[in-house]
């Protein structure tokens, strides 16, 4: 996650430079978006490493992410 704070305070720092800088302006704002992609895809991959990491350690101890599951429900009134 501190990746993506970097990454996002580059685009942040270009933004703020092309305000200063008119004449490189479209040059400042265009690497602007390339941190943000960056940013973005970084996150979306922390969250894509989240998720499958989640689901596979649910499987492992044989836990169903099924929300209609009741199989509690059972071993409860046992």
């Amino acid at each position: 996650m501190e990746s993506v704070l970097r990454l996002r305070a580059m685009g942040s720092l270009c933004r703020q430079h092309a305000a200063y800088r008119p004449d490189r302006a479209w040059n400042l704002l265009a690497e602007a978006e390339y941190w943000e992609y960056l940013a973005d895809r970084a996150l979306a991959f922390h969250f894509k490493e989240c998720n499958t990491a989640g689901s596979s350690d649910l499987a492992e101890i044989g836990v169903s992410s099924d929300a209609n599951d009741t199989r509690w429900e059972t071993v409860a009134a046992a």
